[in-house]
């Protein structure tokens, strides 16, 4: 059984807790070893001495102590607690969770407890528990670092709304930071980049409160960081462009800010200076490859045996390829390392270069430079006026072609065949290039015309169940892989009159093809695309490819005007 503090005895353990808790360690650990030694089978003094050795960073010494009081007392939340304590500050955070768990299942509103569990939770990687256990604390007891743990834990998990959600109480907080600003954005930031669904509302707060957070820390690099992302995804890149140079200055080491200051000047139409932001830190960090093949400055010779690897997607590929004549007639020997969807339409279309899948170090060794694809533009595309008048580059299976203009001809005598994509997979900007189906309708309900399913990906069954409910005709060739083999997937782009296409690889096959293609934009244009201001001809023009119009957005989601553009032009319908 525990002894029972006499009276006197009683009042100094409650001196001993008072001086603990003002952190007064020393003398506080005096009253208890002292009480110890009076009442050694006291599980509260054992439990507050376990306690106030883990505060003193001597945990190996807390847990026989704290195990000593759990012996007497195995139903204290307090003892579990400071068990659950010891464990964690000694680094065993899995021997931790028991402990808090049990305290918390004896005690209920203990808020310490949840919120410790939830640490060592985060700790082990089980973010999920964690938060569960995190709110219970924010619940019994709000505060300033359970709220921003909170935040975190959200961001990890990219469960950005809620992330906002406690962000937003981080800032209403009495006492609130700079930092706490800055969460607040980051995760608005996050929340927007995945959507294209924003609102006027959302966009005239998201760009003050990520200006009102470099006005509080001018020298933060995050804050100004997130204010040029801000205003690049309201697609005002101009704007962009100074916060990021900005954030460069004071944190050149970052990838995302070079990506991100790369872009904004990528789609003002500054290439040599956005090529030269985008591939700095790599040049910089790897001027030779692990082979020892220097990287490639540029330099045009006929016998140049020069090695390029593929970066980025699929259309990003395709677009780039745009610029493998150069080096073909310059005399450059090129190996292209690129996946091996991509092989045979690129083969077909440039037989003089080597397309492999991989380059072992051996092999690597017999070449005179390397270069990734993207760089090519910091060579040979260096301002506007430098991208020769676009011509067809990509070849076409006329065969395949022609069977399949055959097949529509037969199927829908009096239909014109369109192919149509409407959404793009990008995990980064995807949402911004995509629309529904019932934003096409327009298009989608015009007469005499039948929509050939050119979705790589998912979505045949969505058209196909669109379709019945809207009453209009669409075609799937479902003896074709559009999305493995990319012959396939020009040769049926090409069977059509036309294209309407949401920005996606399918639209750099069909301009790198020289067809007849519609390209819906948003306002947060793909960089390639540019701003409408940025070119000297109209705004639905496009300097690679000759053939393809594009039709913009003037205001965030709403794809109304360029749907009805488009219509206009397959159609000849008049329209306001």
């Amino acid at each position: 059984m525990s002894e029972r503090l006499a009276h006197r005895d009683s009042q100094k353990l409650n001196e001993a807790r008072q001086l603990h808790i003002n952190g007064d360690l020393q003398n506080a650990r005096r009253l208890y070893d002292r009480l110890l030694r009076k009442y050694p089978r006291s599980p509260s003094i054992c439990s507050l001495l376990g306690a106030l050795l883990v505060d003193q960073g001597q945990s190996a010494k807390a847990l026989p102590v704290l195990r000593t009081a759990l012996s007497k007392d195995q139903n204290n939340a307090d003892i579990h607690y400071n068990l659950g304590l010891a464990h964690a500050e000694s680094g065993d955070h899995a021997a931790a969770l028991p402990h808090y768990r049990q305290a918390v299942a004896l005690h209920p509103s203990h808020s310490k407890a949840h919120y410790n569990l939830g640490l060592s939770l985060r700790r082990l990687d089980a973010h999920e528990e964690a938060i569960h256990a995190l709110q219970n604390d924010y619940q019994l007891a709000p505060s300033f670092d359970t709220c921003r743990l909170l935040t975190k834990s959200f961001l990890q998990l990219e469960q950005y709304a809620n992330a906002v959600h406690y962000a937003r109480h981080c800032v209403e907080l009495e006492g609130a930071e700079p930092r706490d600003l800055d969460n607040l954005v980051l995760a608005l930031c996050r929340m927007y980049t995945g959507t294209a669904l924003l609102t006027d509302p959302e966009v005239e707060e998201l760009t003050t409160l990520a200006e009102h957070a470099v006005r509080l820390d001018s020298q933060s690099p995050t804050a100004k960081m997130q204010l040029g992302l801000a205003y690049s995804m309201l697609g005002n890149f101009s704007a962009a462009e100074e916060p990021l140079r900005q954030a460069m200055q004071l944190n050149p080491e970052d990838e995302t800010l070079q990506t991100l200051l790369s872009l904004s000047l990528l789609t003002q139409g500054k290439l040599a200076e956005g090529w030269h932001a985008r591939t700095l830190l790599e040049r910089m960090r790897k001027p030779v490859s692990d082979s020892g093949v220097p990287r490639w400055q540029g330099e045009l010779r006929q016998g140049l045996k020069l090695w390029l690897q593929r970066e980025q997607g699929i259309g990003d590929q395709l677009l780039y390829a745009g610029m493998l004549p150069d080096l073909i007639h310059a005399g450059v020997d090129v190996t292209l390392v690129c996946e091996a969807r991509e092989q045979p339409i690129l083969a077909a279309s440039f037989p003089a270069i080597n397309f492999v899948t991989e380059l072992n170090s051996a092999d690597q060794r017999h070449y005179d430079a390397f270069a990734t694809m993207g760089e090519l533009h910091l060579h040979l595309r260096r301002q506007l006026t430098d991208i020769p008048a676009p011509e067809p580059y990509l070849a076409v299976d006329t065969n395949l072609r022609d069977q399949l203009r055959q097949r529509y001809a037969q199927l829908y005598p009096h239909a014109e065949p369109v192919a149509l994509a409407w959404r793009s997979h990008s995990e980064i900007n995807g949402a911004g290039k995509s629309l529904n189906l019932d934003q096409l309708l327009p298009v989608l309900k015009l007469p005499n015309k039948v929509f050939v399913c050119a979705q790589y990906g998912p979505g045949a069954e969505e058209l196909k169940q669109h379709a019945l409910a809207h009453d209009y005709l669409v075609h799937f060739d479902e003896d074709l892989d559009i999305t493995a083999d990319l012959t396939a997937a020009t040769a049926q782009l090409a069977a059509c009159s036309r294209c309407v296409l949401a920005s996606n690889a399918s639209a750099h096959l069909a301009g790198g093809a020289g067809l007849e293609t519609h390209v819906l934009v948003g306002l947060r244009p793909v960089w390639h695309w540019f701003e409408a201001t940025t070119l000297p001809g109209q705004p639905t023009d496009t300097p690679w490819y000759a053939n393809v119009t594009l039709h913009r957005q003037t205001t965030l989601a709403d794809w109304q005007q360029p749907v009805a553009d488009i219509a206009a032009a397959l159609g000849h319908i008049q329209h306001g």
